[in-house]
């Protein structure tokens, strides 16, 4: 009886724990290359909105590696990376410029 009140006990433990980390977070990451700025998205936060003049001055050549850095930061707090997409922005300046969006996730609750 012990060892069946016992084992009720730890899988209750475990099933509580395991409730707590169910569900996921997401975030959005849009970088929009002509208007060089970034801008991450969240449910729990207000809209995140970095100008690339400021970071990188005229450097346009590092504005993409400031976003690829984010994402590096954002994966040692738990993210994953699950997509990525390019789309030409507009034709007015030839099609040259380019937006790009990135989808994290990670799990509720975890902190890492």
């Amino acid at each position: 009886m012990k060892r069946i009140v016992l084992n009720l006990w730890l899988s209750l433990i475990v099933l509580s724990a395991a409730a707590q980390t169910t569900g996921s977070e997401y975030l959005f990451i849009k970088f929009d290359d002509f208007s060089r700025h970034v801008e991450v998205f969240r449910a729990d936060r207000e809209v995140e909105r970095i100008s690339m003049n400021k970071e990188n001055r005229d450097a346009r050549e590092l504005d993409l590696k400031y976003v690829l850095g984010l994402i590096e930061r954002l994966e040692t707090e738990g993210w994953v990376l699950m997509d990525s997409d390019a789309f030409p922005q507009s034709a007015a300046n030839g099609g040259n410029d380019r937006g790009y969006f990135w989808t994290m996730r990670k799990p509720k609750g975890r902190t890492r």
